[in-house]
């Protein structure tokens, strides 16, 4: 039961703030905004996959020690082109607000 909760509450959590807001709360409070590789938002049918995505990163020690630390280099990797794992999978890119063009920041929260 508490497993279910967990996985539950990160899905619906970023799922629910990707549809609403077009980006998580942490990522609203430094500005970041998920968009896809040309620059325009996601539609609503795109934030379902990615919180499935982000899940593995919940998988005892596994999860944050080779999941998490594997995508902290990769986000950090001129060679990856600072995407990590879910932003190649998705197609998407993490940019900062104020360098969107004026009818993807509109479309921000």
């Amino acid at each position: 039961v508490n497993w279910f909760i967990l996985l539950a509450s990160n899905y619906l959590y970023f799922k629910w703030t990707g549809r609403t807001i077009g980006r998580s709360l942490a990522q609203r409070g430094f500005r970041i905004a998920i968009v896809h590789d040309n620059g325009t938002p996601l539609e609503d049918h795109h934030w379902g996959p990615r919180a499935v995505a982000k899940m593995v990163y919940l998988i005892p020690i596994i999860g944050p020690l080779w999941f998490g630390l594997r995508d902290v280099i990769r986000g950090r990797s001129k060679e990856n082109e600072y995407r990590t794992s879910v932003d190649k999978a998705h197609h998407t890119v993490a940019a900062v607000d104020w360098s969107l063009p004026s009818e993807t920041r509109l479309r921000l929260r």
